[in-house]
C-alpha cells in the first residue's frame, strides 16, 4: 500500500517515532510542497524536530513532484492540495491512501470517498498487522495525545486494549 502524507500527520508520526516504522511496511510518499512546509519552513522557524524529520524523510520516504492544481476545496492549503494532486496521479492498480490530521481536508476526503488514514489510524493499523507491539502502539498514542483530539486518542487506546485482550484469549 502507498501512503501519501500531508504535513501535519507526517510531523506527528515522526514525533512519536512511528514514521520510519510505517515506511518499513508501506511505500510512503510526500509532495515537494509538503516537504517544503514540514522541513524547509520548519528550519526557518527554528523547530527543533525539523532536522530529525529531514533525516527520516531522506532515509525512508520519497519526495515526489505533484502537478499544480487549483485547490479542490476553497480553504485547503498548498500542502493538502499537493498531497491530493499527488495521490490522484498514482496508478490505480496499487491501493493508496492520503494520511492527514487536518479536519477540513479529512471532511473533503470523506465526502469525495478518497481512502484516508489519520496519524492515529496508521498506528492502529501497524499494531493490527504486527509491525509494532501493543506496548509500542500505546506508547505512541500517549505521546500523540497532545497533538490530536483527546476523545480520538482515548477511543484508540480503548480499541487497542480490547484488541489486545481478545488476542490473549
Amino acid at each position: 500500500m502507498i501512503l501519501v502524507f500531508g504535513a501535519d500527520a507526517l510531523i506527528k508520526l515522526n514525533r512519536v517515532g512511528m514514521l520510519a516504522k510505517a515506511a518499513t511496511v508501506f511505500r510512503c510518499l510526500l509532495s515537494e510542497e509538503v516537504y517544503r512546509e514540514s522541513v524547509l519552513e520548519a528550519r526557518i522557524h527554528g523547530y527543533p524536530d525539523a532536522e530529525d524529520l529531514a533525516a527520516v524523510i531522506s532515509t525512508h520516504l520519497e519526495v515526489m513532484y505533484s502537478p499544480q492544481i487549483d485547490p479542490p476545496e476553497p480553504d485547503l492549503g498548498a500542502g493538502e492540495t499537493s498531497a491530493f494532486a499527488l495521490a490522484m496521479t498514482l496508478p490505480g492498480s496499487t491501493p493508496h491512501a492520503i494520511v492527514s490530521d487536518d479536519r477540513q481536508f479529512l471532511r473533503f476526503l470523506i465526502r469525495e470517498e478518497i481512502p484516508l488514514f489519520t496519524s492515529i489510524s496508521v498506528i492502529l493499523l501497524m499494531v493490527e498487522i504486527g509491525v509494532v507491539s501493543f506496548q509500542e502502539g500505546k506508547r505512541a498514542l500517549i505521546l500523540l495525545r497532545p497533538y490530536v483530539r483527546e476523545a480520538d486518542c482515548a477511543r484508540a487506546l480503548l480499541d487497542m486494549e480490547q484488541q489486545e485482550r481478545s488476542q490473549e484469549q
